[in-house]
């Protein structure tokens, strides 16, 4: 099944049930480190590419430029190629930690925190005109269709699926479908995050002290274990469904010394075969390029500052594709795709509150500054 035929059912994922209940870099999960402090000033336009200068795009959906349309949140709007759209008031007043581009607008993702401290997300459907929907509250990992028309995500608990279109949430009963239960999900813990897999979607569940990452078919409700070699929470997984990649403690350290956590992945189909990079972290919420074929990652250490060296993986063996220099005096705050040859960075220089957006060739690995920025500034997510 498509990675979100789970999806073209919004009534399809009640059946059987009685209902459930209602909940980055960041990766998706409960990371903060791409938390900003909500500091709204005007950027400057100071459009510094010549030949490669960006070009218009006629809304969220269009199809980008070779280079890909500049794509970012900045000044208390969302700025989309040839669009500018403010966002409402009460939204981007938390660290904004994610803007992805979908169906009719932006999912636009704050972070903020329970009664207990806990960390949350807040999602909001932001459309082309304006006008917005609260989609709500939800924990760790969260996911968009292939198609962008609906996300999916969790509260720990139970988990459900917004369409974008219509501004309804319903749920998503992994548990209680009418597909049977495995007996590791009786009485145990999930974990918290969802992501669409290739047949429907992965949860993590916790079972005397192991993460189990099960694959539930949304055609026929049937659950599949994952064998994964080594413990992760639920998994980011490819638009195309074909692969995954997750963080495991570094055996060097842990558990006395947790620190400069390894990254693990691979196609699904092939789990047993998972490779480990370590001292290495997905790049964002949405690290591998639009065919899936490559894997953004940059260095992630435990002490000091992190290095602003990005490298993109080949996602199936982990092996080193290209890697890419922000550009010399400065650090890496964050990087998406823009096109599946190019790569977007957000950099700072030390001492100073100026930001650059600057467009990185992957071939050549090399970054070329693009926009100067100021305040509160997130990269948006076109993969």
């Amino acid at each position: 099944m498509n990675r979100l035929t789970i999806v073209a059912l919004t009534a399809a994922a009640v059946l059987g049930s009685a209902g459930g209940v209602g909940l980055a870099v960041a990766t998706g999960g409960d990371d903060d480190s791409a938390g900003r402090d909500d500091v709204r000033t005007t950027s400057t336009a100071d459009d510094r590419s010549d030949s490669g200068a960006i070009g218009p795009t006629d809304g969220p959906s269009s199809p980008v430029d070779e280079g890909g349309v500049l794509f970012y949140y900045a000044d208390g709007a969302i700025h989309d190629g040839n669009q500018s759209v403010a966002v409402p008031t009460g939204v981007g007043t938390g660290d904004v930690v994610a803007l992805q581009r979908v169906k009719g607008g932006w999912l636009f993702v704050e972070g903020a925190e329970d009664d207990s401290g806990d960390p949350l997300r807040i999602g909001t459907f932001i459309a082309t005109d304006g006008t917005s929907w609260r989609i709500g509250e939800w924990r760790g990992l969260w996911d968009v269709s292939s198609e962008r028309d609906r996300v999916v995500y969790g509260n720990g608990v139970s988990w459900k699926v917004a369409e974008f279109a219509t501004r309804k949430a319903s749920p998503l009963d992994v548990i209680d479908g009418p597909g049977e239960e495995h007996e590791y999900m009786v009485g145990s813990d999930t974990l918290p995050g969802i992501s669409i897999s290739g047949t429907g979607v992965l949860t993590g569940w916790l079972k005397d002290g192991d993460h189990l990452i099960a694959d539930t078919d949304t055609d026929h409700w049937a659950h599949a274990l994952l064998a994964l070699p080594r413990d992760i929470d639920v998994p980011i997984t490819s638009a195309n469904g074909k692969y995954a990649n997750g963080n495991t403690e570094n055996p060097d350290y842990a558990p006395d010394n947790p620190v400069g956590s390894c990254l693990t992945g691979g196609r699904l189909d092939a789990v047993e075969q998972w490779w480990e990079q370590c001292e290495r972290r997905a790049a964002s919420t949405t690290p591998y390029s639009s065919d899936g074929e490559q894997l953004l990652v940059g260095i992630a250490t435990g002490d000091g500052p992190s290095p602003s060296n990005l490298e993109v993986l080949d996602p199936t063996t982990g092996k080193l594709l290209h890697e890419i220099d922000p550009g010399k005096g400065t650090y890496l705050l964050g990087a998406e795709w823009a096109s599946d040859g190019t790569v977007v960075t957000l950099t700072g220089l030390d001492s100073t509150p100026a930001l650059s957006i600057n467009r990185c060739r992957v071939d050549k690995g090399t970054c070329t500054p693009v926009l100067d920025v100021e305040g509160t500034v997130v990269l948006g997510s076109a993969t």
